[in-house]
């Protein structure tokens, strides 16, 4: 089977018929059989280990009995390398088929399979990430609350891995992973990565006091950063649109340094598309429409462009389009369509009916 899926020469259909039923009942057949015992020394590694056996036999429908550990006979087969190119290389085929839910078996059962224990930590943890996208893509998000807190408190410094735990636990309404966010904020008080997810996560309950003081802390490590910049002019401006009477004497102040952050974003992000808009949307929300309009001619001028550390990312990703990942269109980061749709709600405002309907015929019409 391996043989084959290597010379099928990017045929996904045939890799996936050939090798991925061989390469689950390998996967199966050699978890290891304290996965299915009822008691384990370690009682922190049994229930983490035991949940995701548990869920990997909920997907498939089969007892925890029934699966009996064969990974001597595989070994020899294989070496662990080989195993985990393979997995990978399935996990492509199925990704590229849209068949979330085999890859998530596969990278389920890698978690408690015996033929993927190396001693590269980066296997395990690439094995992790997987599991947690997948499943968090296909709903399950209680089922990775375990395996993201796990990662989380291993891999501290990786962003992504934040990234994917503020989305896990938004769309959990629990908030037992938040507390696990903010337990991780009060041993590392200054870790730049806890303070912009606990900053979010005020933005979200609209805690805007106590949002802004999390992203000046933020602002104290990495004054050059843009992304603090712009979540610090969000967090000004939903703070004036609010009807709290405790601002009302410090209103004016709060436009001001609503604005000062919109352009110090512009700055360092550079002159562009997005950050030309998004100066156009803060005077809208302000509002102050004849400066709004200024800027939203101006970015309808420009051509969308990214700056180039986005531009490196999307050209790393289009090198991997034979992996099952698309490049990104042009499409994807053209915001030409927002610009027009927000001057026309400019223009409807004082009254030019006219001028808003042509804008929309011209750049919103399919």
């Amino acid at each position: 089977a391996v043989v084959s899926t290597q010379s099928t020469g990017g045929k996904h259909e045939e890799a996936y018929t050939e090798g991925y039923p061989v390469l689950r009942r390998a996967l199966l057949d050699s978890i290891e059989r304290a996965m299915t015992c009822k008691w384990k020394p370690d009682l922190r590694g049994y229930f983490t280990y035991h949940r995701h056996f548990s869920f990997l036999c909920s997907l498939l429908n089969r007892n925890l009995g029934e699966v009996h550990g064969h990974a001597a006979l595989y070994k020899s087969m294989l070496k662990r390398n080989e195993w985990y190119y393979w997995y990978t290389m399935m996990l492509g085929c199925c990704i590229h088929l849209n068949k979330y839910r085999d890859a998530l078996i596969l990278s389920v059962a890698g978690l408690s399979s015996l033929l993927m224990d190396s001693s590269d930590p980066r296997i395990s943890k690439n094995i992790q990430v997987q599991t947690v996208y997948l499943a968090a893509l296909l709903g399950y998000n209680e089922c990775v609350s375990e395996t993201i807190g796990s990662l989380l408190y291993n891999n501290p410094h990786v962003t992504g891995i934040w990234n994917l735990f503020y989305t896990v636990s938004h769309r959990l309404t629990r908030p037992r992973l938040h507390r696990l966010g903010v337990r991780w904020l009060c041993k590392n008080k200054n870790d730049f990565n806890g303070l912009f997810y606990n900053g979010l996560h005020t933005y979200r309950h609209k805690h805007f006091n106590a949002g802004i003081t999390f992203y000046r802390q933020c602002l104290a490590q990495r004054p050059q950063d843009p992304n603090v910049y712009f979540h610090l002019m969000l967090f000004y401006l939903h703070w004036v649109s609010s009807k709290n009477a405790d601002i009302s004497k410090r209103r004016h102040e709060f436009v001001v340094q609503a604005v000062a952050c919109a352009f110090m974003f512009h700055q360092l992000r550079g002159p562009c598309q997005e950050t030309l808009y998004n100066l156009g949307r803060c005077y809208h929300a302000l509002g102050l429409r004849h400066f709004a309009t200024i800027y939203y001619k101006r970015a309808m001028s420009v051509p969308s462009s990214v700056p180039r550390s986005v531009q490196e990312q999307l050209d790393s990703m289009t090198e991997d389009r034979g992996q099952g990942l698309e490049p990104l269109e042009m499409n994807d980061i053209d915001h030409i369509r927002e610009v027009v749709y927000n001057l026309c709600e400019v223009y409807k405002a004082s009254g030019s009916d006219h001028l808003a309907r042509q804008l929309l015929y011209q750049h919103c019409v399919i």
